[in-house]
């Protein structure tokens, strides 16, 4: 009787076969990686998919030789086609996404004068739920987004411009309304008020569609002595921002809750 022969490498084949797990755990990983913004873990996929497909042909090629490698070379290009028009898919529309994110991120320029129409957002509808983007300008004359929890029932579901109508600017303006001199060493008070300027622009044609300024509260008075501060002889007293229920009152009988 002849010796039968020593086995195949069955842990070397094992191995092989858990190669392939490496490529198709990263696909589906990537999958979603490629829906977030800021991901490059998407582009990990390609040579671990290779690598997988590699060790599959080799496996049936020490399994059955050189009709296997042929068998397993076929099949593992079908499978890579498919994932590969999968993948790109998703990265294409991933690419798209943050196209459109960033379009509405660039609508803060309305708030800083610089009106860009974008035909791909939603039209603005009288009456009814227009979603809408909130901006606040200071000082600076920069405008920043707002995250205020009040202000999410107005905002749009989906952060893409093709999802907003409208994007609202609040303009901060500061008016001194009483210098107070006499102070010792010549230190100078002055009382300002805080008033808000809340424009609204359409996206989609860069009409203004609501406009109206909401006063601060009075700064209170000067002292009698006031305390500066370090080496300067300049105090500014600010009184507070108009409430914030007030502007949302008036903004909700133009915009109306998109939620």
């Amino acid at each position: 009787m002849e010796p039968r022969p020593p086995p195949k490498g069955i842990a070397l084949q094992v191995i092989g076969m858990l190669a392939l797990l490496p490529g198709a755990v990263m696909h589906s990983f990537a999958l979603g990686e490629a829906t977030r913004l800021g991901s490059d873990w998407v582009y990990l996929s390609t040579p671990l998919l290779v690598l997988g497909a590699a060790s599959f042909a080799w496996l049936l090629q020490r399994k059955l030789g050189t009709p296997g490698l042929a068998v397993g070379a076929l099949i593992s290009l079908v499978a890579l086609g498919a994932a590969g028009v999968n993948l790109q898919r998703t990265i294409t529309e991933r690419v798209r996404w943050r196209a459109s994110s960033r379009a509405l991120s660039d609508t803060d320029r309305f708030c800083e004068g610089q009106v860009k129409p974008n035909s791909n957002a939603l039209s603005y509808v009288e009456g009814a739920a227009n979603p809408t983007v909130f901006f606040k300008t200071g000082t600076s004359g920069h405008a920043e987004s707002t995250y205020e929890t009040e202000l999410e029932v107005f905002r749009p579901g989906e952060y893409q411009v093709e999802k907003a109508a409208l994007v609202a600017c609040m303009v901060e303006k500061r008016t001194i309304v009483e210098t107070c001199n006499g102070y010792i060493g010549g230190g100078v008070a002055e009382r300002e008020r805080v008033d808000v300027q809340v424009k609204v622009f359409s996206i989609k044609t860069g009409a203004v569609v609501f406009e109206k300024s909401f006063e601060g509260e009075a700064p209170r008075a000067c002292a009698n002595t006031e305390k500066f501060y370090g080496k300067s002889l300049h105090l500014t007293i600010s009184g507070e921002r108009p409430a914030q229920p007030r502007v949302l009152a008036t903004l909700s009988s133009v915009l109306k809750p998109s939620k």
